[in-house]
């Protein structure tokens, strides 16, 4: 079993108010259920864990920790598979509206134990929340205070790197609910963190999908608008850098007079430095 650092997760555990008032030790024995539960995540001892929520089921949907996370953020930031899975099959059993929201209950720091999974790049926990809340690939979360809004999470995962969380969340992911700077946000990511560069020919068949969707939503623009945004997000220079050709044919075939467009430092396109005479790199 995988064990799950306290230290890179930041989880500090929750005291209880009050605690010098009645009823003292009913918050007392909350508070030591919940510690014993999160030690026991942190230490990957699903035994120990089932035991708790067997006996006290209510546990899987408190907050455990002062920054208000479920055991489900615990174990998904830690990239644990089997707790993530069999707590949600836990609240699958509850079959009631809060276990489902309790995945996209969002801690002090605006992370929901859905977002965890998506930034620690384990498809399978991903799924598995999915499976109960399908709603969660369409819930947007901030990452920094600039964000107004919030990105969806195929677009966390995207500017991550994790091109496998980027494939299963774009079948999931409805392409109406992609604004425009979601659009442009995965154009870049693609290019920018190889992303490109598929392990199968599923993921390849659904980068190409998902990006001649997005392209072809831009060929909609007017020539000057659609320049102007093309330069501003040097897509093209970034593909030709790294050597993406058959990225730059796909666009340069419906708009070869991109092909003269300047980057913001007044640089064309070098078709020789994107070496397209040695190597060929696809996405």
């Amino acid at each position: 079993m995988e064990k799950i650092s306290a230290t890179l997760c930041g989880f500090h555990l929750a005291k209880p108010p009050d605690v010098e008032k009645p009823h003292h030790d009913i918050k007392t024995a909350e508070e030591k259920r919940h510690k014993d539960l999160f030690d026991a995540t942190i230490k990957g001892n699903w035994t120990r864990a089932e035991k708790i929520l067997k006996e006290h089921p209510e546990c899987a949907t408190h907050s455990i920790t002062i920054r208000n996370e479920t055991v489900v953020h615990i174990a998904a930031a830690g990239k644990n598979k089997e707790f993530v899975g069999k707590l949600v099959k836990i609240l699958k059993k509850r079959g009631d509206d809060e276990s489902g929201c309790i995945l996209a209950q969002q801690n002090t720091l605006g992370c929901s134990a859905f977002y965890l999974a998506v930034l620690s790049g384990v498809v399978e926990n991903a799924e598995v929340m999915v499976e109960k809340n399908k709603e969660l690939p369409t819930i947007r979360s901030k990452d920094k205070s600039s964000d107004d809004i919030g990105k969806l999470p195929i677009n966390h995962a995207a500017l991550r790197g994790h091109k496998k969380m980027v494939a299963y969340l774009f079948q999931k992911t409805p392409f109406e609910m992609l604004l425009e700077a979601d659009r442009i946000q995965l154009l870049q990511a693609t290019i920018r963190y190889d992303m490109y560069v598929w392990d199968t020919i599923q993921e390849k068949t659904l980068a190409r999908r998902l990006l001649k969707m997005i392209w072809a939503e831009y060929l909609k623009l007017a020539e000057e608008t659609l320049a102007g945004k093309i330069k501003k997000a040097e897509i093209l220079h970034y593909a030709a850098k790294e050597g993406n050709v058959e990225f730059l044919i796909m666009i340069l075939n419906s708009k070869p007079d991109l092909l003269w467009e300047f980057n913001s430092k007044e640089q064309n396109i070098n078709f020789p430095y994107c070496s397209i005479t040695s190597t060929e790199r696809s996405f």
